[in-house]
């Protein structure tokens, strides 16, 4: 075993914004009063993380790539019946096919939000360009896709716990600090300025396009 970088700084920075957004969306939803508006706000600011991270899945460092990470249904079997699996960077292939449907029902509530409306003083940016029939929609998707995506969380918080507590193995650690402890064969990732450059500028693209447009 050695320990090699694994996961790229943007990737890290991306996951920490995210789980604080989603955190404060899922706090300010139940409040009463103007906090729908910042509710909005944070959506955008999830919008323009998620777009990053779709991209970034292509054009990011190898172990946030989704072709490195996404095994097949046969592979993911296999992967399942093992005892003991061998350590490889980043996602194990079950973890990776929780992540993308985490990601995917992330996204659909952020991209359904954007047509919602509370019929008093709430009207998302897109409310007025759709019908009713819509935008009623659109209403009973983002309302039925919260509890796929609360059941999600809870599945991708219960898998951290058996890891971390029962398994002895440290998710974490590697998502804070990038380092990861793996068979020996394994290379780091790359992590370099130019690397770090690409996703500021893949992000910055993002979040100017839905602030602009939206705010």
């Amino acid at each position: 075993m050695k320990k090699i970088k694994v996961w790229d700084l943007p990737t890290r920075l991306f996951h920490w914004l995210l789980v604080i957004s989603m955190a404060i969306t899922m706090i300010l939803i139940h409040i009463d009063g103007l906090w729908i508006d910042w509710h909005a706000r944070l959506g955008y600011l999830i919008l323009a993380l998620m777009t990053f991270r779709w991209l970034w899945g292509f054009w990011g460092s190898q172990y946030a790539r989704f072709s490195q990470f996404l095994k097949s249904p046969q592979e993911t079997y296999q992967y399942i019946q093992q005892k003991d699996p061998a350590t490889k960077p980043g996602h194990n292939p079950l973890g990776a096919w929780s992540v993308m449907a985490l990601l995917l029902s992330i996204t659909i509530q952020a991209l359904t939000g954007l047509f919602m409306t509370d019929e008093i003083a709430f009207n998302g940016p897109l409310y007025a360009y759709v019908s009713s029939t819509w935008v009623d929609y659109f209403i009973w998707v983002h309302h039925q896709n919260q509890y796929v995506l609360m059941s999600l969380i809870a599945l991708h918080l219960g898998a951290i716990f058996y890891y971390q507590v029962i398994r002895k193995k440290d998710l974490i650690g590697p998502m804070r600090h990038g380092y990861q402890e793996v068979d020996e064969r394994h290379l780091a990732a790359d992590d370099h300025w130019r690397l770090r450059s690409r996703a500021l500028i893949i992000f910055l693209m993002s979040a100017l396009v839905y602030f602009y447009f939206f705010l």
